[in-house]
């Protein structure tokens, strides 16, 4: 299997949208596998500045176990929707870090759809639904084999 694609970038607190990547495809491949990672996905310590943002965030008067709750439960999210040749092959939606997405002809990680894979382009969107600190690290590749 040969890797195609990789790229990497660094996301800051706060960020929701998408960010979209385009890969040609030169010629069919028999599978494709397309890794994700990012670091930073839960926080380890809390602070005095998350706390005050909680509260300030809060319409309700919080005691300190459900304010440490909130934050310890607070999360990166960041997931994957894969298009070939402008028509959505799948998505991957949970929180398994890293993903890892293997597709062929006949078999297809959960959440894609199993067809051949064709010359032209591939657009992995991901999408950041929260980023809960700053130079939050994500890695994304693409690989394959050739027909």
């Amino acid at each position: 299997m040969e890797q195609f694609y990789q790229v990497q970038g660094i996301l800051n607190r706060g960020f929701v949208g998408q960010i979209a990547y385009n890969i040609s495809l030169p010629n069919e491949c028999t599978e494709l596998n397309i890794n994700f990672e990012f670091d930073k996905q839960k926080l380890e310590t809390i602070t005095e500045e998350h706390r005050q943002y909680v509260l300030n965030q809060s319409n309700y008067k919080l005691n300190d176990e459900q304010i440490t709750a909130l934050i310890f439960n607070s999360k990166t999210e960041l997931q994957l929707s894969v298009m070939m040749n402008d028509v959505f092959i799948g998505g991957i939606h949970n929180q398994v870090n890293p993903k890892q997405i293997h597709l062929t002809n006949n078999s297809a990680t959960e959440g894609f759809i199993p067809q051949p894979i064709y010359k032209g382009n591939i657009k992995i969107i991901v999408i950041a639904f929260s980023v809960i600190q700053d130079n939050t690290n994500y890695k994304l590749s693409l690989g394959g084999t050739y027909v």
